[in-house]
């Protein structure tokens, strides 16, 4: 079973989250060490702790971070649910806060198949789907939901949406969204197959989209797991 936690973007267009540095001094940062954000600007910036403009932010990086994370992938992709889990009252024991039927989801967006999870600035979640209803790949696209987990609508514009879809990351500062591509559900649930692939039936190409616009633009040469580089100006995929 594969999950995917939430994850907090710091470098966004929306509800920026910028350092207060009073001593205008480099902060040197080390990999994989721990650093506190608190909203008390009056605190001096450090390695070990960083002032951030933000006063809501305990409430955000609770609700969005501690509380709940979303299984999808393996273990919701073929039943086309969506899975939230309350990872706060009990960190060792897991629960599940509410499951979002494909009834739902597909009577709204036209959406089965969910894949990749992220959040979103606003407050909304968007998730990939990769078909439609009966396994073909041209009715995958992005859905998203709000807030309370409750189905939103699709994110990209009518007409806009690539023949295959995968996994996607999000520049905001460059006003782009990369998605990749897998196959037709119809093909990948029942194991790899060879002549799936001569028939057309798994795609080639990266996909971009403007962001927040979700207006597809391009595509690009064959890829499919994402992520854009920390660095907020970083270009680079």
């Amino acid at each position: 079973m594969c999950v995917l936690y939430y994850q907090v973007m710091l470098d966004t267009t929306g509800l920026e989250l910028l350092v207060i540095n009073k001593g205008n001094h480099p902060i040197p940062l080390e990999a994989d060490s721990f650093v506190v954000l608190t909203p008390d600007q009056e605190k001096e910036a450090t390695s070990d702790l960083l002032p951030v403009n933000f006063g809501g932010l305990a409430k955000v990086i609770v609700y969005y971070v501690s509380l709940y994370l979303v299984i999808a992938r393996s273990y919701a992709l073929v039943s086309s649910r969506v899975y939230v889990v309350d990872t706060q009252k009990d960190p060792q024991a897991p629960t599940f806060h509410k499951v979002v039927e494909p009834a739902d989801i597909i009577s709204q967006t036209r959406l089965p198949y969910p894949h990749t999870a992220h959040c979103l600035a606003s407050g909304d979640i968007m998730v990939s789907c990769l078909g439609d209803k009966d396994g073909k790949a041209e009715g995958n696209g992005f859905l998203l939901l709000d807030s309370d987990f409750n189905v939103k609508g699709r994110w990209e514009k009518p007409r806009h949406s690539p023949l295959f879809g995968y996994d996607y990351w999000y520049q905001p500062r460059h006003k782009t969204m990369i998605s990749t591509s897998w196959g037709a559900p119809a093909a990948f649930t029942q194991g790899f197959n060879l002549q799936h692939v001569s028939d057309g039936l798994y795609g080639r190409h990266l996909h971009v989209y403007s962001w927040p616009e979700g207006e597809h633009v391009s595509d690009g040469l064959y890829g499919r797991h994402l992520h854009v580089y920390s660095w907020p100006e970083g270009e680079h995929v």
